[in-house]
């Protein structure tokens, strides 16, 4: 049972599979494939109805050469990005 109280961003978390952990995707020769996700570090905190949750993730790029690639936030409909911060071969991209 759903209560019409519910928190709009957390409400989807119970789906199983619904929007996953994100991904870093990238396309060789045609096709799409998705860099391994090595690590996942998740905090949150929740006041009222409002909650700020920050998420760390580790991929890995299991080739030797340098990849272009495409992050998908796995973020609900009613979320949104406050700050994002990347750090790629001791670079950091805010």
């Amino acid at each position: 049972m759903k209560s019409k109280d519910a928190v709009p961003m957390l409400k989807d978390v119970a789906e199983p599979r619904s929007r996953g952990l994100g991904e870093l995707s990238v396309t060789r020769e045609g096709k799409r494939g998705r860099l391994p996700l090595k690590g996942v570090k998740i905090s949150v905190r929740a006041a009222d109805r409002v909650a700020e949750v920050t998420l760390t993730q580790t991929f890995t790029n299991p080739l030797t050469e340098p990849l272009e690639a495409v992050y998908t936030f796995p973020m609900a409909g009613g979320g949104a990005v406050r700050s994002f911060e990347l750090r790629v071969a001791g670079k950091t991209l805010v």
